[in-house]
């Protein structure tokens, strides 16, 4: 049983338990929520559950596996309300089975139930169904992921930033892979868009949960840089999304400075330094970018876009919000010396046509293999 393997506030539940098991419905009868479960399969798994036989209670965990969705929500109802210690543990992990082997529609649902549990008033389930969603972020990944995109959000894949990484060190981080959302014109909003958004930081605990992230070290999961937990996301807003303020500032709440404002158009580079007086250093450049494609280099010093001086990073992003996709602009480039030139350096003007945002993620999910299945896109 994964309970007696794993987790310390199942056996203070279990600890609990010592009460007669019946006491939970006992404890309840009568009140109005039990109509909830009166009925059906789910009133039947209760039954199990809460049977003074232990088989029966082993069985009753058993019986969830194949529960129809109402039903599940019906179970963790049950689990927040009503149920007694013992069955409440069985019921989380239950929902922990299926957590890990569910799919589509089904993994859901079942990332529905624990988040609901996660916030419910019983402190004592609450931080177990907040451990489990810790424990077990990537199911919830591959859900909200294709979920984000289904509703209109650009996505890049962590492992997809990990091999670029390694095939063109120069353009990418080669730290932690790294989760990149886009949420451009694209996105359809409305409440269905708020429901993912709420989910949204719950890909990554220690942005939504530091407390669940803080106990995953302390209980020794995760010595060190914890391997086992999600990547950095960066969430990026591109000119034209439509989320509300309130969107919008729940986004920075969660993440913070990973909560970026961009045009409609990418360079594609990287600046180590967000401010130089001088321009904007190009500490690599992306192979699917604008910036690639017209010969920017690593080393090169951006001064002006067409006539507008350029003295930091920041004044290039802001610069650029100017433009549409398709815009083609002219770039001085203070370039560094080469193998053939090492004592001087050089001013050129390049000229760049614009990519979108949407043509730079096309690209590079293009350009690994791993994702050309949807089913190998974790």
């Amino acid at each position: 049983m994964l309970f007696v393997r794993r987790f310390p506030v199942s056996w203070a539940l279990l600890c609990l338990a010592i009460v007669p098991v019946s006491a939970g419905m006992t404890a309840s009868g009568g009140s109005d929520s039990d109509d909830a479960a009166a009925a059906g399969p789910a009133a039947a798994v209760i039954g199990r559950l809460e049977s003074v036989e232990f088989s029966e209670r082993v069985a009753g965990q058993q019986a969830m596996s194949v529960l129809a969705d109402e039903d599940l929500q019906v179970m963790a109802r049950y689990a927040a309300e009503q149920a007694s210690p013992e069955a409440a543990v069985r019921i989380l992990n239950a929902l922990e089975q299926l957590l890990v082997t569910s799919r589509g529609l089904r993994l859901a649902n079942v990332c529905e139930c624990l988040e609901e549990l996660a916030v419910c008033e019983r402190p004592i389930v609450r931080s177990e169904a907040q451990w489990l969603l810790a424990v077990h972020w990537r199911p919830r990944q591959i859900h909200t992921l294709q979920a984000l995109e289904e509703h209109g959000a650009l996505i890049v894949r962590p492992e997809t930033t990990a091999r670029m990484a390694m095939q063109f060190p120069d353009a990418f981080d080669l730290g932690a892979p790294t989760l990149q959302i886009f949420l451009t014109a694209q996105w359809k909003g409305g409440t269905r868009g708020r429901e993912l958004l709420d989910r949204l930081p719950g890909l990554h605990p220690q942005a939504v949960n530091g407390q669940a992230a803080r106990n995953l070290r302390l209980r020794g999961r995760f010595p060190g840089r914890p391997t086992g937990t999600p990547p950095m996301a960066i969430v990026f807003l591109v000119k034209g999304h439509r989320l509300t303020k309130e969107e919008t500032g729940q986004l920075r709440g969660a993440y913070g400075a990973q909560v970026q404002e961009r045009g409609e158009v990418m360079l594609g580079i990287r600046s180590r330094a967000a401010v130089v007086s001088s321009g904007c250093g190009v500490h690599g450049v992306t192979p699917f970018g604008s910036g690639a494609a017209a010969g920017l280099r690593p080393g090169d010093l951006i001064t002006h876009v067409e006539d507008t001086r350029i003295r930091s990073f920041d004044d290039l992003v802001e610069t650029l919000r100017r433009y549409s996709p398709g815009d083609r602009v002219s770039l001085k480039v203070v370039r560094s010396p080469t193998a053939h030139r090492l004592s001087d350096r050089s001013v050129e003007v390049l000229d760049v046509t614009l990519k979108s945002w949407a043509d730079y993620v096309r690209a590079i999910n293009a350009a690994d293999p791993e994702t050309s299945s949807p089913d190998s896109r974790i």
